[in-house]
């Protein structure tokens, strides 16, 4: 299923190229399983923080899934294409849509048009600014037990976002790029005290520094157990360099 995922957002990451001048994204192609384009289209919305529609096209037929972010509705888009789909429903931040494949291309125009007529332009820049923290830490403070305690506040979602901490002027001592097309990163940043490995898929470019570089990072943490051991993890939200 993990390789099924990445064939799919690989493809899919090469069709975003063509529309990449669209605010909303709208790709779609044969053989994308519907039980993964939910997955791929959160995280083309992550790479290119624009609300998106995946698309498995089954002969005549085509089903979709969105996901969308701030103050562009998925679920009122689709309702704007009502007479271009054959079903649509959902709700603001992620939605589902069946309609006939060769209405594919006049959808996007649609839905594209929908967000023009919103007038959302800052919400690509909204996406793009880093996080507000909750709080800032050194990252000896980031123990198991904090990470532990965090846990019970899930579940996170819309209206409880997950919380994010800020751990200033920490040097990178280690970068290793991930992925087939090298688009993950990992860091080891140190702060004087302790060493977190730091994780960002699909990262920015801007991710990618140089071992030695001094960073403030906004991060989520989490608890990583490999072989049988545990260590902390941040999911690196944003990095700033010094």
């Amino acid at each position: 299923r993990r390789s099924e995922q990445d064939k799919i957002l690989k493809e899919a990451l090469i069709q975003a190229q063509t529309f990449e001048a669209d605010p909303v994204l709208v790709v779609s192609s044969a053989g994308w399983s519907h039980g993964i384009i939910g997955i791929v289209a959160a995280r083309l919305l992550k790479t290119y923080h624009k609300p998106t529609f995946v698309i498995e096209e089954l002969g005549d037929e085509a089903k979709g899934s969105a996901r969308s972010y701030g103050d562009f509705s998925a679920a009122e888009a689709i309702r704007a294409s009502d007479d271009l789909i054959i079903k649509g429903g959902g709700h603001k931040l992620a939605a589902g849509v069946t309609l006939p494949t060769k209405h594919i291309a006049a959808f996007r125009q649609r839905v594209n048009e929908y967000y023009k007529a919103q007038q959302l332009d800052h919400e690509s820049q909204r996406q793009t600014l880093h996080p507000v923290e909750d709080a800032e830490v050194p990252l000896e403070a980031v123990t198991e037990a904090v990470v532990t305690q965090l846990a019970t506040l899930e579940p996170f979602g819309n209206g409880n976002p997950q919380p994010v901490l800020l751990t200033k002027q920490a040097v990178v001592r280690y970068v290793r790029r991930m992925g087939a097309e090298g688009q993950h990163v990992k860091l080891t940043v140190h702060d004087g005290t302790t060493s977190v490995d730091a994780i960002a898929f699909s990262a920015p470019e801007h991710f990618f520094v140089e071992p030695g570089t001094m960073i403030d990072l906004w991060y989520q943490p989490e608890l990583n157990e490999w072989q049988g051991r545990r260590s902390i993890q941040a999911k690196l939200l944003h990095l700033r360099t010094i």
